[in-house]
Order: C-alpha cells, then structure tokens, then sequence
C-alpha cells in the first residue's frame, strides 16, 4: 500500500529564471503550462484498477470462494491493521510516510466498518480489537495525527450515517470478544471491551477525553489547539448514540447529567467562549497547568474572543513553573492585548498598547536566557510571532520604522532567507505607508522583501496599490519587473497569475500608455490561451471590456486606413466569439456589440451597422419581455447604449437609461408583507409578477427609430453626428 501511494507523489519542480521581454515571457509562460499535470487529479496516477477505489473493490459483494481473493472483511482487516500500524508508530518524521497517515487518519474508520466480525477468525478477532485498542488509546499519538490530518472535523468526518454504524459495530465486536476465551487477549484490550459494551457512549467519552489530553498538553499553536478542541466537543455531541436512555458513565457523567451536554454543546456556526470554557470543565481529572489555561486561551483566541482568551492566558502565566511556560504565556498574551487594542479607541487603547509593551520587555528578558539554551525551530517560530506582535502593536502608533525593524529582526532569525514568512503583517505595513501618503517608502518597501514574500504579498490582492505607489513614485520599470517576477512562478495563491496578468494590462494602458503591449497580455485572458490556467467567467468579461477599449483607443488614434481595417478585424473577432463564456452569454447584448458598431459606423459597410444594432435591439426587447426577471436591468441600461449609438436619439438614451430608477409596468405594485420587518418595523415587499408586455415592448420598438432598415438609412446617411462616445 505505501509503495502504491508513493506512485502518487507529484516530483515536478519548478524551474526558470531568466530576465525576458514581454513577448518571451508570454510564451515562457505558456509553455510551461502545457508541461504541468492536467487538471484532472485522476490523470496523476499511472496506475488504474478495474473499480474506481481500492476500497470499492473489497466492498465488491460478489466474491469467487474458490479463487485466490479474500473476503472483503478480511481485505478491511489487513488494511486496518496496516493503518493502525502507521497511526500509532512513533518514528522520525518521514515524508514518504506522508500519504499513507492523510488516508489511515481519514479512512480508519470505515475500513473498521467494513469488517464483518462474524465472518473473521478468532486470531483475526483478536488482531483487529488490538488494533482498535491501539488507536482509541492513542498509542503513538494517533489521535493526534487524526487531528493533524483529518480532512473533516471527527472521527466519522461529514459522514451522517457512521455513527450509527459504530453502535451497531462495536456490539458486534465487543460480544464476539466476551464470547471467546479470555487469555486470548491483554488485559487492557479486555478491559477497553467492558468499559463499551455496556454503553457504547462510553467509546466517544473516551475520544473526547483523548482529545481534550492533546488540547490541554500536546499543542503550542492556535490551529493545532482549535482543532483538537473541535474533535473533542463532535465527539461529544455523540454522547447519546445509543438508542438507550442510560446516561454516560465515568467521571464526567454527573457533569453531563448536570449540565444538560446536548444542549450546551450545539454549534451554528463557531463554537461561543461558553462552550469553549464549558468543554475545558469536562474533564476535572486533567489537571488546569499552565499549559492546560494556555491551550484554553489559544482557542479563545483563534475565535476571536480576545478578552476571555486573555484571561486564561493570565492565569497560564500565573501558574508558569519555568522560564519557558511563562515565556509562552506571555507571547500569548502579547497577542491577546495587541487584537483588543485594534479593536478600540481612546484611553482603553492606550492601556493595552502599554500592556503590550511592557509585556514585550518581558519576553525579550526572558529570551536572552532562552537563546543561550540553543532553541530548536518551534521556540524560534514563536520568537518571530512575538515580533510580529510587536510590530502590528507599533503600526498601531503609526511607527512604520519600528514595524519594518521588528519584522527584520524576526526575518534575521531565520537560516533560510524565506524562512520568514508574514504576509498579514506585509499588508499591514504597507497598507499604513498607503493610508500616510509615503509613496517612495512603501515601494523600498517591497523592493526589500524577500523573493517568495514579494510574491505572496503581491497575490495578496496589493497589486492595486502597488501600481498607483509605482505611478507616483515614478517606478514604473520596478512595478513591471515585479509583475514579471511573479508571473514567471509555477503557482501564485489566490489564483493571483490571472489576476496579476489583467492588472499588468490595465496598467499598460492606463498609467504606460502602451497599448500594444496591453493588448497582449489581453489576449490570452479573452481566448483562454492560458493552457495550464482556467480563466474565471468573470475575468473573461472584464478582459473582453479592457480590450474593445483599448482597440476602439488605437482605432480613434490611428489615421491609416489600412491600420483601422486591421483593428476592426480584430474587434469582429473579438464581437463575434464567446470563449470562455457560458451559454447565457448573449454577444448581441455586450459592450463588445456596441464597440463593434461604432467602428464599423466608420469604416464598415453601412448594411453591417445596421444589421449589428437591429440584433442588439431585438435582443434587448426579448429579455424585458420574457419572463426572467434578473436579465431587466442589463437589458435596459444596454437599451439606452444602443439609442445612443443612433443620431438624434440621445434624448431617448436618456430616457432608457434613467428607466431603471423607476417602475416600468404600472401593474407591477409592491405587495405588502404580513410580517414585520425585525430591523425597523416597517412592512417588507414582495415578489410581484414578471415585466412581459409585449404591446409596450413593440410601442418603445416603433418609437425608438428603429422602425425599419429604410429609415435607419435615412437617418445615417442625413446625420453629421458622431456618437461614438456610445461605447462608454
């Protein structure tokens, strides 16, 4: 099974780094999409089985007894058996390892279920309790690679109907073992099998226990202790699987039996600060350490409840027993006091800003002392948190120099150039250089970052602010280069490579005035040339605008007849295609139809204008008739562009487009709603029946001047109007 998931590792790795021109680097580009895996994950894996899984294949019912395959549940069994091997283990960090605990950690379970106890032998009985027992007492830490690498919240993930398997299940399992002799089994097995066969709750008790048990004593980071807190409150959601009433047994049951576990237990959407500090009580056999108050505020914290997470963060610093606990304390409690300080204004600011500094001044006495004792990579991680705090406490004061400072210091901890990583703390930065107007500095700034922090800042959504700086500061070649730079990855987060290519070409015709160099990067958005890339829907809309704009520029500025054929080519093109689109693209009814026209007004055959309007009129008619509602205020606001492509018209124009502020159909009413409105107490509308009147529809059509082809003709031809600014 490992060798099988080896097959499955992706060995490509990026390469190239060369300084190209724009065209180079639009090929570089597309060439190295083509060389990536296809889209489809499917296609990654060289070998195939007849089933679509090897799990369907052992579910497969139909199994030839005389053949050499083996039953399904004993297939489970084997699989199960390696799974809790891999689980439970404590060897060095392998990355080949990887893989296999991702699937134990995420299919234990079904694999468990899928065994027909019935069916095993008495040694495979005993093989497979084992096994179970290995994992539920979180022998190796299992449980806890469970939570590092689960893809689902609990042991039965999104799945609705494990639980109720699990019952039906573990009493299968647990009277097959009270029925076999004892000396088959160790004494702990024996014992797991008493402690649930008489209530099956008891098993997520203990899950939950387990859980807890990492949260109080296993984790440092908020993530990690999010995520052992949210295992631990599913589980006990579960407390009542059994269909029987009888209650939980242990040393929570009077807790739950008091505390009423369902009810205090039910989530929306995010677990509230009660729940959190009602689960930390549910166990009072762990001890409340340091550590223990420390993870309950790490949770806090992570769902923002700043001040209770501060509170137990204060009593982990009070019962800190060395140097290292009250360190983690107080880095906890930076944090802490450096949110609530974002979040209020005045007098209370300053308190915790001057909470944070001194709390600052703490931790750096007490790292002096740490530092000496050669810190391994986790104390030196929350070394640079701590500076992050720092330096979003000094943003807070408008100290730009001594957030960059902080951060360079954290940066100076690293081995690895790109060992520090904060592009919260980057956008941060920058964006407070942005809000004081210091243009120069904020781009410095970025010219400072490392490669892979410019390259995350960027994809971060920056690159607006980041041209404007670069306009103002008179850095248009750094600006290109940097976009380059990105560009040239193998991946950008936040699908950040077809973001930053539209940004690139916006910038070339806006603030560069090159309109030639805009157009190609374009080019591949609008005809989805990006082999390795899918385009969005939306970006090939907003690319498509951008580029009749930008030909309807070089049309108006060219005087060469020759070159204008060129470009209306190009926009019939562009008019007439719809890649990338969906089939509720209507092309008559774009802002490419209009651009269209206008061009063709001047150099086209007359008979082409016309055709091209009378179709986007119609079009325009058909969607405020039909019985589609969220069609109308396109329609109508495209309505008024095509009347203004007309001369003599633009009165009308202007009545279409001022249209879309009023009611259209004297029938359609507000209805009033028999329910008060919660917010203001005012009566809310409802639904009225569709804009369809076909009559009005033909009255606006014979009103318009687009009543025949004749007149249209006659109105061109008696008309010294240009109206191209239609297309705006």
């Amino acid at each position: 099974m490992r060798r099988l998931l080896r097959f499955a590792q992706d060995t490509d790795e990026a390469e190239q780094s060369s300084d190209e021109n724009d065209s180079e680097l639009l090929e570089s580009l597309d060439d190295d999409s083509t060389n990536q895996p296809a889209r489809d994950p499917s296609t990654w894996f060289p070998l195939r089985f007849q089933e679509r899984a090897l799990r369907q294949y052992f579910r497969e019912l139909n199994v030839d007894e005389d053949g050499l395959r083996s039953s399904p549940s004993s297939a489970h069994l084997i699989i199960f058996r390696t799974i809790a091997v891999i689980l439970t283990q404590e060897a060095p960090k392998d990355l080949t390892m990887d893989l296999p605990i991702v699937y134990g950690a995420n299919y234990w379970i079904q694999h468990f279920l899928n065994i027909h106890v019935e069916q095993l032998s008495d040694e495979e009985v005993r093989q497979g309790i084992e096994s179970f027992s290995a994992i539920v007492s979180n022998q190796g830490s299992a449980l806890e690679k469970v939570e590092e690498n689960a893809s689902d919240l609990g042991i039965f993930g999104g799945a609705t109907d494990l639980p109720e398997e699990m019952v039906v299940a573990v009493k299968h399992w647990t009277g097959r073992v009270l029925s076999l002799p004892p000396f088959l089994f160790s004494a702990e097995n024996l014992s797991l099998v008493h402690e649930i066969s008489g209530d099956v709750t008891n098993l997520m008790t203990k899950f939950a226990r387990q859980h807890v048990y990492n949260w109080f004593y296993c984790v440092d980071y908020q993530e990690d202790a999010t995520q052992s807190f949210s295992f631990a409150i599913c589980a006990l959601r579960m407390v009542s699987l059994d269909t029987s009433e009888q209650l939980l047994e242990g040393s929570c049951a009077n807790f739950f039996k008091t505390n009423k576990a369902d009810e205090k237990l039910a989530i929306d959407e995010r677990a509230t600060a009660e729940q959190v500090l009602y689960l930390s009580d549910a166990f009072p056999e762990f001890s409340k350490t340091s550590r223990a108050y420390r993870g309950i505020g790490l949770v806090l914290k992570y769902l923002a409840y700043y001040e209770e997470g501060l509170a137990q963060c204060r009593k982990a610093l009070k019962t800190s027993e060395s140097d290292l606990e009250k360190y983690h304390a107080l880095g906890s409690i930076l944090e802490a006091v450096v949110r609530l300080a974002g979040q209020v204004d005045g007098g209370e600011k300053g308190q915790y800003i001057h909470e944070a500094k001194e709390t600052s001044t703490e931790i750096a006495a007490l790292w002096e002392r740490l530092e000496t004792q050669n810190p391994g990579p986790d104390l030196i991680e929350h070394e640079q948190g701590n500076l992050s705090d720092q330096a979003a406490c000094a943003l807070l004061e408008d100290d730009v120099e001594s957030a960059i400072d902080f951060m360079q210091r954290a940066r100076a901890l690293s081995t690895d150039k790109n060992g520090f990583v904060d592009i919260d703390l980057s956008d941060n930065i920058t964006q407070k250089l942005w809000n004081l107007k210091q243009f120069p500095r904020l781009i410095g700034f970025v010219d400072s970052l490392p490669e892979i922090e410019k390259i995350f800042w960027l994809a971060y959504y920056n690159e607006d602010i980041f041209q404007e700086a670069a306009a103002k500061s008179d850095k248009h070649q750094f600006m290109v280069d940097t976009f380059k730079l990105v560009l040239k990855q193998r991946s950008v987060p936040n699908n950040g490579a077809i973001r930053l290519r539209y940004s690139l070409a916006l910038y070339y015709k806006r603030v560069v005035g090159d309109l030639e160099k805009s157009k190609k990067w374009l080019g591949p958005l609008v005809y989805d040339d990006l082999k390795g890339l899918q385009v969005p829907e939306w970006m090939v809309l907003e690319s498509r605008m951008a580029l009749a704009e930008v030909l309807m520029e070089q049309f108006r500025a060219s005087s060469e007849s020759s070159q204008k054929a060129n470009l209306l080519a190009e926009m019939k093109t562009l008019a007439t295609s719809a890649t990338g689109l969906g089939t509720d693209y209507c092309r008559e009814m774009s802002n490419t139809a209009t651009v269209y026209a206008l061009m063709v007004r001047k150099l086209g055959p007359l008979s082409e204008f016309e055709s091209t309007l009378c179709s986007s009129f119609n079009a325009c008619i058909e969607a405020l008739s039909d019985d589609v509602a969220s069609n109308d205020s396109n329609a109508i606001r495209f309505f008024g562009k095509v009347l203004a492509c007309l001369p003599g018209l633009q009165r009308d124009a202007q009545i279409a487009l001022a249209a879309q502020f009023y009611w259209l159909n004297p029938d359609f009413k507000k209805a009033k709603d028999e329910t008060e409105d919660a917010a203001n107490g005012q009566k809310v509308d409802e639904d009225a029946e569709r804009m369809k009147n076909s009559t009005e529809a033909g009255a606006i059509y014979t009103s318009s001047g687009l009543q025949d082809q004749e007149s249209l003709t006659k109105t061109m031809e008696n008309s010294e109007h240009d109206p191209e600014d239609a297309s705006s």
